[in-house]
């Protein structure tokens, strides 16, 4: 970022996927004051600061977390013919300044509507293995799973949910390419 700004000479950046590295390249776009056009990276604290340079044009982190609640709240506990308070809900994230964030706000939201949170757990997304998470899920019983992950990691949940016969009635994501 400083490079673009001090040597390239540019006024505006527009990009930035990773939460972290936006989070970090914002500090430049502030101190030389040019502005940064934040395309993808979602986590809160990018904006939280109250830089004057930095832009966002899409939903924060804890926004996708609160609508996936509130959806299964008003939707998935009706098709499941259960009351929003016996609804039980999982979550589960990969540990970054996406996945962290979103769970937060989802269990927030999920105290605040009044469902059951049965089990909360994070991981990498580096990680190959994720059967002892999807052990402790199989044994929490939720009706509903959230996951916040990448698709690599997503994918890898899928497969061995299948694999270790894990069955649950629905599943809401929010994934990052």
């Amino acid at each position: 970022m400083e490079r673009l700004i001090t040597v390239e000479k540019l006024n505006v950046i527009a990009g930035g996927y990773s939460g972290s590295r936006v989070f970090a390249a914002s500090e430049m776009s502030e101190k030389y004051k040019k502005v940064y056009w934040v395309s993808t990276a979602a986590a809160d604290n990018i904006t939280a600061r109250g830089f004057k340079y930095i832009f966002r044009y899409n939903a924060a982190t804890s926004t996708y977390g609160k609508i996936q609640v509130r959806f299964a709240r008003e939707k998935i506990a009706p098709a499941l013919g259960k009351k929003p308070e016996d609804l039980r809900a999982a979550i589960i994230h990969e540990d970054s300044l996406w996945g962290t964030p979103v769970a937060q706000a989802e269990v927030e939201e999920v105290a605040k509507l009044g469902l059951k949170l049965v089990a909360k757990e994070s991981y990498s997304n580096k990680t190959v293995d994720l059967s002892s998470l999807i052990m402790k899920l199989r044994a929490a019983q939720p009706d509903v799973v959230f996951i916040t992950g990448y698709v690599n990691d997503t994918i890898l949940f899928w497969r061995q949910c299948k694999e270790l016969d894990f069955n649950f009635q629905r599943f809401l994501r929010a994934v990052r390419q």
